[in-house]
């Protein structure tokens, strides 16, 4: 549920919610590895963005470039990390991929839209959390640990 901070009127947007697919699932496998994978990534962010000058409480405003910065980032370094998450090469034909502008923001796709799934899963980033302005919201960055909810598609 969402909570609305009394002091500026602003609604805090509501907690993340992690999918946790049955181990029957025949992508259970994967699923798990690439959850170890993001687990990563942190260590390997580069972004040629570069933000000067700007009081911190107004970097909210880049959230925009600074979210497709760490799109792009995670679909590079997840498709350049495959063999931690696929080292069998079940997946050889699917790549991580970024959907700009809609949910999820990055998707396990196939490379031939007639294999079956097309898609296995999605990754939707949570990036906004550290460019928020209200003191709620940023109360919630200190609390919260998921940095990103792996769905199901």
């Amino acid at each position: 549920m969402s909570e609305v901070d009394t002091t500026s009127g602003v609604v805090a947007p509501p907690e993340p919610t992690l999918w946790e697919p049955d181990e029957s699932w025949e992508h259970f496998d994967v699923f798990e590895a690439v959850k170890k994978a993001l687990t990563a990534l942190p260590y390997s962010f580069a972004t040629d963005l570069v933000i000067t000058g700007v009081a911190a409480t107004d970097l909210f405003s880049f959230n925009t470039s600074l979210g497709a910065s760490i799109e792009n980032q995670v679909v590079k370094a997840l498709n350049e990390i495959r063999p931690l998450w696929d080292p069998n090469q079940r997946y050889v034909l699917y790549r991580f991929v970024r959907q700009s502008q809609r949910f999820p923001d990055v998707i396990l796709r196939a490379s031939d839209p007639a294999l079956e799934p097309s898609i296995i899963m999605g990754i939707e980033l949570k990036g906004w959390y550290a460019l928020a302005k209200s003191p709620m919201c940023l109360q919630a960055i200190a609390v919260r640990t998921l940095a990103a909810s792996l769905v199901r598609i």
